[in-house]
């Protein structure tokens, strides 16, 4: 198998995890940004898998089943799925990878032997990495709850940090005003 690996994703963020997964394995992944750039690579890098986004092959007006029709029969697909893969899966010779995914999961779906015809493999806590399926929840979970507090802390902050801003001016503007009124010296006016 070639130790570089076609991906098609636009997401930056499952770019980096694809290049982490990759490169602890000794691969090397080829991002390409559209169907052209894929087949070119595919034959250029001598590459029998691929990895593709499915929203980026929807953006495409693909399918799996189309896309995968147009390669040879031995060649292996990982489709990385936004939220549920399909109950039916995506055809013979392809894996499914829920995003977000660890680089473990990753490397054993590459690593496995090929998906029986039909079938999906989903990332699923029997057949993976737990440690670091359980790290990314709680990460993802944490995310969520300080950015909770965070919105929320300023929700009540600022008002109460305008509020005693105004009353500070406010003091300030009174007590100029009162120094003047009660001050000696005569007003600008009375001088003639």
């Amino acid at each position: 198998m070639s130790q570089q690996i076609p991906v098609w994703t636009a997401n930056r963020g499952t770019m980096m995890m694809v290049k982490v997964a990759l490169g602890q394995s000794g691969r090397t992944p080829i991002f390409v940004n559209s169907q052209a750039e894929l087949e070119r690579t595919m034959a250029e890098s001598g590459s029998r898998l691929a990895i593709v986004g499915l929203a980026e092959l929807q953006a495409a007006g693909l399918t799996v089943q189309a896309l995968t029709g147009r390669f040879a029969r031995e060649t292996g697909w990982v489709v990385m799925v936004v939220g549920l893969p399909p109950p039916d899966g995506f055809g013979p010779g392809v894996k499914t990878l829920k995003v977000p995914f660890s680089a473990a999961e990753l490397r054993q779906l590459i690593d496995s032997d090929p998906a029986p015809a039909g079938s999906v493999r989903p990332s699923t806590p029997g057949t993976q990495d737990l440690t670091a399926i359980v790290r990314a929840e709680i990460e993802r979970i944490v995310r969520e709850k300080a950015d909770a507090m965070v919105a929320d802390a300023v929700m009540k902050m600022v008002p109460e940090l305008a509020e005693a801003m105004i009353r500070s001016e406010l003091d300030r503007l009174l007590s100029d005003a009162a120094e003047k009124a009660v001050s000696t010296d005569p007003a600008p006016d009375d001088e003639t």
